[in-house]
């Protein structure tokens, strides 16, 4: 057991999720379809189911992607409980392909510049949906990479334009750039045919970079969802700092890997330019 009060927490999903032993999590990465010349993005929008269900989702569209040093990532907070924004400011994320640091002087930059992100650790570490992305960073990041993660659990559209609308100055003044990283799934517990037709749906509005009409057609689809949120939050911020446009990379469903077509989610990878 882990022990080290330092460590954001040690990797309860690997065995689960992904897989636990290191040789075999490089086995499931290494068939990752590859890419000559990865692409700069703004950010990225991937899902976090089991690597079984969307693993080679999230794997193929991150290492389409070049990697900065820096990566923001915008997650749900799956229980709702602890703050609407919950931040992590100090700590290491462990997985078994070794430990990754969180940015303390990155998350304290935005923290200052946008009070309503509040530390709230006790959150992060029983939370699952940042953890999985992890190994995707390591894997075809720079040995350096360093994170910010945020759990979000605020659904109005004002509030999160205003918070991203405080962020962004601090990402566009980085010294290097910062990728964001949305974790997020898409429509949930629907006949596959029906998923299908909600995400294309929520995909028309990501892809003109339209946060609040992906919240809203969220609500009017009363999908079950855990993505709206740090969708929307990817895309406003991808808006700001100059994004035009967004580029389906992948998408499927867990009908697609073996899962019940009669209660299937959605998901896709998505790069933000």
């Amino acid at each position: 057991m882990d022990t080290n009060p330092n460590r954001l927490r040690r990797p309860v999903v690997a065995g689960y999720l992904y897989p636990k032993a290191p040789h075999e999590l490089r086995q499931f990465l290494d068939a990752c379809e590859p890419v000559p010349h990865p692409a700069p993005a703004r950010g990225v929008i991937v899902p976090h189911a089991s690597y079984a269900r969307s693993g080679r989702i999230a794997g193929e569209t991150l290492r389409a992607t070049r990697i900065p040093r820096q990566c923001l990532l915008i997650g749900p907070h799956h229980d709702g409980s602890g703050q609407r924004w919950s931040l992590m400011t100090r700590g290491t994320y462990h997985t078994p392909l070794g430990d990754v640091p969180v940015d303390t002087a990155l998350a304290s930059a935005l923290q200052h510049a946008c009070p309503r992100l509040r530390t709230d650790e006790a959150s992060h570490r029983t939370e699952y949906a940042l953890e999985v992305v992890v190994p995707f960073l390591q894997a075809w990041g720079p040995a350096e990479l360093s994170l910010v993660p945020l759990l979000v659990s605020e659904e109005d559209a004002v509030e999160i334009r205003e918070v991203v609308g405080m962020i962004a100055p601090v990402l566009r003044q980085t010294p290097e750039p910062v990728l964001i990283v949305a974790s997020a799934d898409l429509s949930a517990h629907l006949p596959d045919d029906a998923t299908r037709r909600a995400d294309a749906e929520l995909l028309r509005h990501v892809r003109a970079l339209r946060g609040g009409e992906v919240l809203r057609c969220a609500r009017d689809l009363r999908l079950a969802s855990c993505g709206p949120a740090p969708i929307a939050c990817a895309l406003e911020l991808a808006r700001l700092l100059g994004g035009q446009e967004a580029q389906i990379l992948r998408y499927g469903t867990s009908a697609d890997t073996g899962g019940d077509p009669g209660s299937a989610t959605g998901y896709a990878g998505v790069l933000l330019n």
